[in-house]
């Protein structure tokens, strides 16, 4: 089950805080789900696959990923970008690419936390849930050079 801790930490304090007969009914939540962000970051990767309509072979899917590494090298985030958002409308896409294409979107200037939340939607949606999610979670913003204060460093 997909549950932040603070969304744990709220409930539990609601519960300590709140006398039994006054408390809401508890239902089970079967996964943590921000409102649209599933739907919104499926319709950008949708838009992403349909420059590919008939795939990509792997040589081009190579060649991507080479100029997207070469790129983050030179730190030529908007290349980077166009690069990872080109190797991911190809097939066989994994979640440490759509992270790569997080961090980047993050990394230019002006940021675009859009397309970076969309992007590590997508890295979330491919991770198996439980332990495997906690990882990157974790250290997601500071690959993206955020701050625990909330600020870019």
């Amino acid at each position: 089950m997909r549950l932040g801790l603070l969304a744990r930490v709220l409930a539990l304090s609601i519960a300590a805080a709140t006398p039994p007969f006054l408390a809401p009914p508890v239902q089970a939540q079967s996964a943590f789900e921000l409102p649209g962000l599933s739907t919104q970051s499926q319709r950008y990767a949708d838009g992403l696959v349909r420059r590919f309509p008939g795939g990509a072979t792997p040589q081009q899917r190579q060649a991507a990923e080479q100029q997207a590494a070469q790129a983050e090298q030179r730190r030529d985030w908007n290349a980077a970008i166009e690069a990872w958002e080109r190797r991911l409308g190809m097939p066989d896409a994994k979640a440490e690419q759509w992270m790569a294409l997080a961090r980047a979107a993050m990394a230019r200037i002006p940021a675009d936390p859009t397309r970076a939340l969309n992007a590590a939607q997508q890295a979330f949606n491919m991770v198996p849930s439980g332990p495997p999610e906690i990882p990157s979670s974790r250290s997601w913003p500071m690959r993206c050079g955020v701050s625990s204060a909330g600020r870019r460093s």
